[in-house]
């Protein structure tokens, strides 16, 4: 038996006497959104198609590393329904423990087929202006990062025509890509990915599934009330050393795939 908690639009519960008959999990129901702001609501049935692609890019990105990695999976279903309409899937996916199983689901399984596993380890050296911040008794010179998931084969024709499919996250938590004024560089780590693999294949753009595992200390999610705007440490000496493991493991799987082809 489900509960039905009735929240108004300032986040305060209304009611939750309601009762359900229902199997384990959640469902969010959103109705009436801008009802009582005209000019926003104006403003978004303008740009609606805009709009529900953005909303829809959000939730793909929770459903790739979030959903596969809290719980030991979580199963993520994502319906609309227009007034006057039928119900249809937008994403769906199916609760196992794997990126590649997420990926699978949501774009079937031959968006499998140039994909190989991003698994990046490398140092970053902290800026002098943050050592000063540091505690003088324990001061960390130097900061351990992890960059894992998924990436185009660096070959030809194994890219996209265009970046709609790159997501990046830190710690497990999706952030936004190439938000103006978003402290952490998104749009430096997107381009520096970029711009490794166009050296290997010029004309495509690479899948990207990268999560950033770092030090809670070196970076502060309290800058937005979505929790999407990242303020990161050492910023620029990261992109840096992202530059440089990111080429050389491009290079060693550049030469393991030719090494394939030739046998």
């Amino acid at each position: 038996m489900g509960t039905i908690l009735d929240i108004d639009r300032n986040g305060r519960v209304k009611s939750k006497s309601g009762k359900i008959a229902r199997q384990k999990g959640t469902t969010v129901a959103l109705s009436n959104l801008f009802k009582p702001l005209p000019v926003r609501r104006k403003e978004l049935e303008r740009n609606i198609k805009r709009e529900f692609q953005k909303a829809l890019h959000m939730l793909y990105a929770y459903a790739l590393v979030p959903c596969s990695k809290e719980n030991k999976g979580v199963r993520l279903t994502v319906t609309n329904q227009p007034e006057g309409g039928r119900k249809s899937i937008q994403l769906k996916t199916d609760g196992t423990p794997s990126v590649r199983s997420s990926v699978q689901a949501l774009w079937g399984a031959r968006s499998l087929d140039n994909i190989v596993d991003l698994d990046l380890s490398f140092d970053v050296e902290t800026e002098k202006a943050v050592l000063r911040r540091q505690s003088k008794d324990n001061p960390d010179q130097e900061m351990h990062v992890l960059a894992l998931g998924l990436i185009s084969r660096f070959t030809v024709s194994a890219g996209r025509t265009a970046g709609d499919r790159q997501y990046f996250f830190v710690n497990g938590r999706p952030f936004n890509p190439g938000k103006v004024g978003a402290f952490f560089p998104v749009a430096h780590v997107q381009k520096a990915f970029n711009e490794v693999y166009r050296t290997f294949n010029a004309n495509q753009l690479p899948v990207i599934v990268a999560d950033f595992v770092l030090p809670t200390h070196a970076c502060d999610v309290n800058v937005s009330p979505d929790k999407r705007t990242i303020f990161l440490h050492s910023e620029n000496n990261l992109v840096q050393a992202l530059k440089v493991c990111s080429c050389s493991c491009s290079q060693y799987f550049l030469r393991a795939f030719l090494c394939l082809s030739s046998c």
